[in-house]
């Protein structure tokens, strides 16, 4: 089994591969072994690079085979315009370079399938407000993630169509930083630290499932960048009202979950959905649960998520001139 000392620069998400034991214990015949400084290190990693990374780290670094991994666009925030790739800038594999976004489904974590919904459970779920937000709610310039010219942010856009639905009794909202006068039902992420997201999942779940809709839009738009937010949402059966990645149109059949590209502004979207009646929202939430099903029992997560443990794989063992068999020309 080949053995490659890694020293990880910056990093903060327990689910970044470097930061997983089973996957520093070895996969694909390949392990890792962590180091304390950069100097020990066949490879350093880092899940973060920005601007003052790149003013900080790009010299120390340019002698050491470097690699940026990230599934989340905002942690990739320097691109030095005219700076040709080498060991001043890490190598990159992120959301926007097709190699850790294959598909739609890698935050499909779930093993079992759902059960269809009826239009009785839908009128039953008619004491609150139709919707509900769990967000944190962002405004501002600093937000903005351009990118060619091209803005991938959505947290702006979301926040703004999602108090519009608040202030006009259509939108329960969730979460932190919403303007004063909003009606916050709870922000269930207040812990910080390693117990931030403890019992967050379940009780997302268990939020959902008193609303017919979920405002589930992206943060952020890049290539296959298709979120928990989509079937956290299915799988409490509230019908997904979504904005990301274009991907989702080939999974998806037209007539399940309602797609914001296609309104103007809240007011429309809003006045669309006071409009739709339990048998519909049934009808919607149940193609939604059908892809998903699909999803589950052909074992999509698992093989999206193979095909990306290896693409990285074989990325390590280039940058270190290694082999699977423990070679290395270095």
């Amino acid at each position: 089994m080949t053995v490659i000392r890694v020293y990880r620069l910056r990093w903060s998400s327990k689910d970044w591969p470097f930061a997983k034991e089973e996957f520093l214990a070895g996969t694909h015949n390949v392990k890792f072994k962590l180091v304390e400084t950069a100097a020990l290190a066949d490879l350093v990693v880092t899940e973060k690079w920005g601007r003052k990374d790149f003013l900080k780290n790009a010299l120390n670094l340019r002698r050491k085979p470097t690699l940026l991994w990230t599934d989340e666009p905002r942690y990739d925030t320097c691109i030095p315009s005219g700076v040709a790739q080498s060991h001043a800038v890490p190598e990159r594999m992120n959301c926007f370079t097709g190699d850790v976004f294959h598909d739609i489904y890698r935050f499909l974590l779930y093993g079992e399938t759902l059960p269809f919904v009826t239009p009785a459970e839908m009128e039953s779920r008619d004491d609150v407000a139709p919707v509900l937000a769990l967000m944190t709610y962002r405004e501002g310039s600093q937000w903005s993630l351009r990118r060619n010219g091209v803005e991938h942010d959505l947290s702006c856009l979301r926040s703004r169509w999602a108090v519009w639905g608040h202030r006009n009794g259509v939108v329960d909202v969730c979460g932190r930083h919403w303007p004063s006068d909003s009606r916050v039902i709870e922000d269930s992420r207040q812990e910080t630290g390693e117990n931030q997201f403890a019992g967050w999942w379940e009780r997302k779940q268990q939020l959902l499932k008193a609303y017919r809709f979920n405002f589930a839009l992206e943060n952020t738009i890049a290539p296959n960048y298709v979120t928990e937010k989509l079937w956290d949402s299915i799988r409490a059966r509230s019908l997904p009202i979504y904005w990301g990645q274009a991907a989702v149109d080939s999974v998806f059949p037209e007539d399940s979950y309602i797609d914001c590209r296609a309104f103007s502004g809240p007011e429309r979207l809003f006045a669309y959905i006071n409009r739709m009646s339990s048998a519909e929202i049934a009808e919607r939430v149940n193609r939604c649960i059908e892809v998903y099903n699909d999803a589950v029992q052909s074992s999509a997560n698992e093989s999206s998520s193979r095909k990306t443990e290896r693409l990285l794989i074989e990325r390590c063992l280039s940058l270190i001139g290694a082999t699977v068999d423990g070679s290395a020309d270095v």
